[in-house]
């Protein structure tokens, strides 16, 4: 369950591929998160001198702060939701270069206040790992349309022969 505190009086780091579900996460000389699926739902969630999020997913559904001191994100992908009771952030949220903070509806929040704001999702801007593409033909007109999803992060992409010009064949 999420009543689960960690902490840890070294440097602490979590990765790896798996799902971890905890509240409190709290570290006397930081806590750096690398990569897995982090859920997390506590009074405070992030406790202790800074939290570095690399990569991975990490959700929080905070009932009170999300962090006392500096939360940096720089890869990965990280929610960060609210109740209508309010949240309080006591310390400093700084988003890497290049990522963008997207409100509950999926708009991009060009400069967003973390003190007011209800809901935040974090995330780098994904390479796109290619699945394979589904094509679908139709007759009249002639026309092609492909689509190609991303594994990583599931946006998908479609492309048409009326987007682009055709050379037809004796081949077909």
């Amino acid at each position: 369950g999420f009543n689960m505190a960690i902490q840890s009086q070294a440097a602490l780091t979590i990765g790896g591929d798996g799902t971890l579900d905890a509240g409190t996460i709290y570290s006397a000389n930081g806590t750096t998160i690398n990569g897995g699926t982090l859920n997390l739902a506590a009074e405070t969630v992030f406790d202790g001198p800074s939290t570095t999020i690399k990569g991975g997913n990490v959700n929080v559904h905070a009932l009170l702060a999300v962090t006392f001191e500096t939360l940096t994100v720089t890869g990965g992908r990280v929610v960060l939701e609210t109740s209508d009771a309010g949240v309080g952030r006591y310390g400093t949220i700084l988003i890497g270069e290049g990522m963008a903070v997207y409100d509950e509806k999926g708009a991009l929040i060009e400069n967003p206040d973390f003190e007011t704001l209800q809901y935040a999702l974090i995330r780098v801007p994904c390479d796109h790992t290619q699945a394979t593409p589904s094509y679908t033909w139709t007759e009249d007109p002639i026309t092609l349309t492909v689509t190609v999803s991303c594994t990583a992060c599931g946006e998908t992409f479609t492309g048409s022969t009326e987007d682009m010009d055709v050379t037809t064949s004796e081949d077909g």
